[in-house]
């Protein structure tokens, strides 16, 4: 065990908790980041851009997932989402069926 005297830094952070961070995060630079950031935001953009159709019609519908759409709620079988959505909706709703 080493005592080593802990000095914040500009951020208020000590060294240690810097060099922690430094090891989570890749040594990548600035743009490469931003590059990254942008192309993860455009693709939850285009994954979940759809999905205000019915919304935007004033139709009602189950809350959909991005990419997979309102797919995941068949495994409780078809018949029966079907039945659960004309109890809570109506006669008319509106799914997606992924993308």
């Amino acid at each position: 065990f080493s005592a080593s005297a802990n000095t914040g830094t500009a951020t208020g952070r000590t060294d240690e908790s810097q060099a922690r961070m430094t090891a989570f995060l890749p040594p990548l630079s600035t743009e490469t980041w931003t590059l990254i950031a942008v192309v993860l935001t455009l693709l939850v953009a285009y994954g979940i851009w759809p999905y205000g159709f019915f919304n935007n019609l004033g139709i009602p519908g189950p809350r959909p997932l991005p990419f997979v759409g309102s797919f995941l709620e068949y495994r409780k079988g078809l018949h029966n989402f079907d039945t659960e959505c004309f109890r809570k909706y109506g006669n008319i709703w509106g799914i997606f069926e992924g993308r």
